[in-house]
């Protein structure tokens, strides 16, 4: 379950960010078909934002958790991901996206979601 390729298909000649990056402007694909990958360059070089379009081209949410967690609570993704093609060696079907700028916000969401839980096994009777 490992992602092999991603390759930038007719990424917009912008001067909006993130397709002003450097990075963006100059690799059409990116071989990461090893074992372990790592993403380094300075800050705002697009490292997260290209992490946050991997997730969401494969099913997770742009704020982060497994695939049956989708919550928004300020929409920040860029549209990088939808010029993004994965290819899979095979396709992940499982896994958990997680950003540390997101932490606070999976962190509730599971907390509201366990408040609803034992809100709703309160009221069964006895």
């Amino acid at each position: 379950m490992f992602l092999r390729e991603v390759r930038f298909v007719d990424l917009p000649n912008d001067s909006k960010y993130p397709f002003n990056l450097p990075v963006f402007r100059t690799v059409h694909h990116l071989n990461v078909n090893r074992f372990l990958t790592f993403f380094v360059g300075e800050n705002g070089s697009g490292k997260s934002t290209l992490l946050e379009g991997i997730a969401i081209q494969a099913g997770f949410s742009p704020e982060g958790g497994s695939k049956g967690n989708h919550f928004v609570t300020a929409s920040t993704e860029s549209s990088l991901f939808q010029y993004l093609k994965l290819s899979w060696m095979p396709k992940v079907t499982e896994g958990f996206f997680f950003r540390a700028e997101s932490f606070f916000n999976f962190a509730s969401h599971i907390d509201a979601a366990a408040a609803g839980f034992w809100n709703r096994s309160a009221n069964v009777g006895f």
